[in-house]
């Protein structure tokens, strides 16, 4: 049976999980290059700076916070995407045929998992 990794970020986390149990995995653990694995952490790391920017964009338009707000462009997180979507066909291809690979996606705060990058083998980032 093939493991299943679903790539989602995280505050703080390593962005792959496993998609049975629910546990974060150590990027150390699986055979992924020392490039794609700092790839992961660093995009991640760019992720959760946007995360933080919008949810405190979002506490200053409800009052909650009076301190300056500098919130993430649709730009920001369209290229926060296709990178992500990168990274997908990346560690896809190296951990090979034993493991399936998703990626989580978030639209109207509905989750939706996909196993398989869109026609033609390629995500839509890398279009």
């Amino acid at each position: 049976m093939k493991r299943r990794l679903l790539l989602e970020p995280d505050d703080e986390a390593d962005p792959l999980w496993d998609y049975d149990t629910g546990l974060m995995v150590d990027l150390a653990r699986l055979p992924l290059s020392p490039s794609t694995r700092a790839s992961l952490r660093s995009w991640r790391v760019r992720w959760q700076d946007l995360a933080f920017r919008q949810s405190h964009a979002e506490d200053v338009e409800a009052g909650m916070s009076d301190r300056p707000s500098d919130p993430p462009s649709d730009a920001d997180w369209v290229a926060n995407q296709e990178e992500m979507d990168g990274l997908w066909v990346i560690v896809r291809d190296e951990l090979g045929p034993a493991w399936q690979v998703g990626i989580a996606r978030y639209t109207d705060d509905d989750r939706v998992v996909e196993w398989h990058p869109r026609e033609g083998g390629t995500p839509p980032g890398l279009r």
